[in-house]
C-alpha cells in the first residue's frame, strides 16, 4: 500500500508537470480547457480527439467499476440491516446478481447525469459535494482514532502480530501526528470544497441553489445519518460487533 501510494503520488505529479510544461500557453485556454487542451494543442484536432475518446472510454470503465462497487456496498450493508428497505435491496436473484441494488445505483448514477445536462454548473457542484462527502467519510475513521490513540490506544493492545507472526505495521511515535495532521487535512479540505463561493458554483448567478449545494447535501448528509442510527441502532451495533445493553424485563423487582 505505501508503495502503491507512492508510486500514485510521483505519477500524479509528474503528468501535471509534462501538462504545464507542454501547454503553449498558461492563460486562460488552459485554465478553461485543462489537460484536454493540451493534448489536441500538442497532437492535432484529429488524433487528440482520438485520444480523448480512449480517455472517455477509461473513464466509462472506471465509472462501472464504481457502480459495482456501490452495488456490493449496499447489498453488504443491507444484509446487516443497516439502510432502509434493506429486505429488498439486499434481495439476490437466482442466478446470483443483487438486481435490485444495481438498478437503484445505475437508475441514481443516470438521473445525476440528466441534471447535468443544459447546465455545467451542477457538474462543478456535484463533483465537489462528493469530494466534500469522501473527505467526511475519512474523518469518520481519523477523527476517532484520534480520540483513541489520545486514550491510549494502541499501547494498550501490546505487541501485535498478524497470522504469519509478522508484526502489523505500525507508525510508532510518528502515529500521533499523522493521525492530527490527516484529521486536521481532511477537515480543511471539507470546509474549502464546500466553502459557498460563487464564482465557483454559480459563476453566472443565476442559481443560488448551486452556490450552497454543497452544504445542502452535506447537511441532509449529517442529519439523514443521525436519523438512520437512532432509527437502526440494534442493527449498527449488531454490524460492528456491539452487544445490546441488557434490560431487565417489564415488571421485574428491583
Amino acid at each position: 500500500m505505501l508503495r502503491a501510494l507512492v508510486l500514485s503520488g510521483i505519477g500524479g505529479g509528474l503528468i501535471l508537470i509534462s501538462a504545464l510544461m507542454a501547454s503553449p500557453t498558461l492563460g486562460d485556454d488552459l485554465s478553461r480547457g485543462g489537460l484536454a487542451y493540451v493534448v489536441t494543442s500538442r497532437l492535432g484536432d484529429v488524433w487528440g480527439r482520438v485520444f480523448l475518446v480512449d480517455v472517455v472510454l477509461a473513464a466509462s470503465v472506471c465509472t462501472l467499476a464504481i457502480q459495482t462497487a456501490t452495488t456490493r456496498m449496499i447489498y453488504s450493508m443491507s444484509r446487516d440491516e443497516v439502510l432502509p428497505f434493506s429486505r429488498k435491496l439486499r434481495t439476490v436473484s437466482r442466478r446470483g446478481a443483487t438486481v435490485d441494488a444495481s438498478v437503484l445505483v445505475g437508475v441514481g448514477a443516470a438521473a445525476l447525469l440528466l441534471i447535468n445536462l443544459g447546465h455545467a454548473g451542477v457538474f462543478t457542484a456535484l463533483t465537489s459535494t462528493c469530494i466534500v462527502l469522501l473527505n467526511l467519510a475519512y474523518l469518520c475513521v481519523t477523527a476517532p482514532m484520534l480520540y483513541r490513540r489520545l486514550t491510549g490506544w494502541p499501547a494498550e493492545l501490546g505487541p501485535q502480530n498478524d497470522e504469519t507472526g509478522v508484526p502489523v505495521f505500525s507508525l510508532g511515535r510518528w502515529g500521533l501526528a499523522v493521525n492530527i495532521l490527516a484529521v486536521v487535512w481532511g477537515v480543511a479540505m471539507a470546509v474549502n470544497l464546500a466553502w459557498p463561493r460563487q464564482e465557483v458554483f454559480d459563476p453566472e448567478g443565476t442559481s443560488p441553489l448551486l452556490q450552497y449545494f454543497a452544504l445542502i447535501i452535506l447537511a441532509l448528509t449529517i442529519v439523514g445519518g443521525i436519523v438512520a442510527f437512532h432509527v437502526k441502532k440494534g442493527a449498527y451495533r449488531a454490524a460492528i460487533g456491539v452487544k445490546p445493553p441488557d434490560r431487565e424485563p417489564r415488571g421485574a423487582p428491583r
